[in-house]
């Protein structure tokens, strides 16, 4: 029966349990939505036979408990699987055995606060794996099937323990809001192709290292809310275009050095505590294009303070307390577009 079915949308329905070999008929079938339902346990080889299946999402469903060894076998051809937005509690070893040509993956959304060391083994093809908005602690599993991984997802977590090791593939690491206090020089070592990194809002994180020593490939960096004192006297990477270190209640622009910085385009200084702008501060970054200095507590800029910034298209010093606009003030800023000066004390 429907053998030749290609598409199946069961989406937004009340079915509460799928059984082994509801599908197995459906041999052709390559989209199958299951999302928002109310089904709670996946049992082994619920999905058998489904060989052409290229897409699968079973989000929205109140799934509790573990994912299981062997619940998608039979799914070998499947690249896309998304099980977001569940209550799983844990993923267990061998849980995605057999899925050859999985490459992405998305458990975001969930209770999950364990993953088993094995719970990754033998998808080789993944390079899209997102764990966001979980409960997990500990993020140590066996890597061996994860070199091909580009992107991870890991923000929103209660993370205190981490290791990439052997994921030589990430270009894009994202570890904003959780409880991370302490990174040592071996954290990124197999990492030589990151390029976008996000650490924010950790608020108690520390480095024992330079923060990007040897990640060469970095063009964005976010780094905002975190309240321990950084370090950038040592930054040698060149490559950085987007640097935010907003909500870090900096006080001083020349506690970053920009002098190694020099490729940067878009510099995001919100929410600090700064107070002056002196001429100087920003030398170094002729590329810069997007300078945010809102809700700062600035009230004086020297003059000639951006000239060495002629590329500078917009400007935004809103919400500080200006309360005059000195002379010579924007020298230099031949191609500035956009400036917002809302939001101050200005009288003259």
């Amino acid at each position: 029966l429907l053998t030749q079915l290609y598409s199946l949308d069961l989406s937004n329905n009340y079915i509460t349990h799928i059984s082994t070999g509801d599908f197995t008929s459906l041999t052709s079938l390559e989209y199958l939505n299951l999302s928002n339902n109310s089904v709670s346990n996946l049992k082994s080889n619920s999905f058998e036979n489904l060989f052409n299946l290229v897409n699968l999402n079973i989000s929205g469903n109140p799934l509790n408990g573990s994912l299981h060894k062997n619940t998608f076998v039979g799914l070998s051809s499947l690249p896309s699987l998304d099980i977001s937005k569940n209550m799983l509690k844990s993923v267990e070893n061998g849980s995605f055995s057999g899925m050859d040509h999985l490459n992405y993956l998305k458990l975001s959304y969930g209770n999950i606060n364990e993953i088993q060391y094995n719970a990754f083994i033998d998808i080789y093809n993944i390079t899209y794996l997102d764990l966001s908005y979980n409960q997990i602690e500990v993020f140590v599993v066996n890597t061996t099937s994860l070199e091909n991984v580009q992107e991870l997802l890991l923000h929103n977590n209660l993370l205190t323990v981490i290791s990439f090791e052997r994921m030589y593939g990430l270009k894009k690491l994202i570890l904003s809001n959780n409880k991370m206090k302490n990174m040592s020089i071996k954290t990124f070592k197999d990492q030589k192709y990151l390029q976008h990194l996000d650490l924010s809002q950790n608020g108690n994180l520390t480095f024992d290292f330079p923060i990007i020593q040897n990640q060469n490939r970095i063009n964005k960096l976010i780094l905002s809310g975190i309240i321990n004192k950084l370090v950038f006297t040592d930054f040698i990477n060149n490559n950085i275009e987007q640097l935010d270190f907003s909500n870090n209640n900096l006080s001083n622009v020349t506690l970053i050095d920009f002098q190694h910085l020099g490729h940067l385009k878009t510099l995001n200084l919100t929410r600090n505590t700064i107070k002056t702008i002196q001429s100087g501060d920003f030398v170094g970054l002729k590329k810069i294009r997007d300078l945010v200095l809102s809700y700062n507590k600035i009230e004086y800029i020297q003059p000639g303070s951006f000239i060495d910034n002629s590329l500078m298209l917009i400007l935004d010093i809103s919400y500080n307390n200006l309360k005059t606009i000195n002379y010579g003030v924007f020298s230099g800023l031949i191609n500035l577009k956009v400036i917002n000066l809302s939001y101050n004390r200005i009288n003259t």
